[in-house]
């Protein structure tokens, strides 16, 4: 039966490929990061996207109105529609026009 040395000296060395970088390797990389993207992009419904620097400065604008009308209560017996006052935090019925 063979005897075999498995000490490190004796273990062949092997010299392994080095990448380096170049362009083609660079612009594939960022190309595939670009379809990626705009396969993301355009499979994510608009709900379910980040919302914006505009969409926050929008909603901010619509919060600084004080009366915002309660769709889903209906009028009361004098005909004034309901709305929640933000500055006291409370419903309130105004007639409007």
């Amino acid at each position: 039966m063979p005897v075999y040395d498995n000490t490190i000296s004796n273990i062949p060395k092997q010299e392994g490929k080095v990448n380096k970088m170049s362009f083609p390797g660079i612009a594939n990389a960022a190309l595939g990061n670009v379809a990626a993207d705009a396969i993301k992009s355009i499979l994510t419904p608009d709900n379910k996207k980040p919302a914006t620097k505009a969409d926050i400065n929008d909603l901010l604008e619509r919060l600084d109105i004080r009366y915002h009308y309660i769709k889903n209560l209906p009028q009361d017996d004098k005909g004034r529609y309901p709305f929640f006052d933000l500055q006291e935090g409370m419903l309130v019925y105004i007639v409007t026009s």
